[in-house]
């Protein structure tokens, strides 16, 4: 396994993602955002909510689902670590957690999917 060259695709999946949320108006936080060892890709704002965004780019989901590999521990992780910013930034309003897929397309583009409340961690 190529270890830099995920790392790499990841980074670049991340800046895609902030790139597309900026145009529909969320205001970016921070990135790679840490408590630990538990990491939130993207932590933006639309309007007065706070969204906790987990970032999958894949070169193709020709063999699997890219939603396959945000697994329960992965839910889990995301919600303690959003527990520990909303508690670090005394924010007590709306959050929610989004997912967004990237997929190449043709020359420069992408296909992206955007879902937002994508799950609820603590809900089976």
């Amino acid at each position: 396994m190529d270890f830099k060259n995920n790392y790499q695709k990841g980074k670049k999946g991340e800046r895609i993602a902030v790139a597309f949320l900026r145009t529909k108006g969320y205001k970016m936080l921070f990135t790679n955002w840490r408590h630990s060892t538990l990491e939130v890709d993207i932590i933006c704002k639309i309007n007065t909510t706070i969204v906790f965004v987990e970032v999958k780019y894949r070169s193709t989901d020709k063999f699997s689902n890219p939603l396959d590999a945000i697994d329960e521990d992965k839910i889990e992780n995301l919600a303690i670590a959003a527990g520990h910013f909303t508690e670090q930034f005394q924010h007590s309003g709306p959050c929610r957690f989004d997912i967004i897929i990237i997929l190449p397309s043709q020359g420069n583009l992408y296909k992206i999917r955007h879902y937002k409340d994508a799950f609820f961690p603590g809900w089976e």
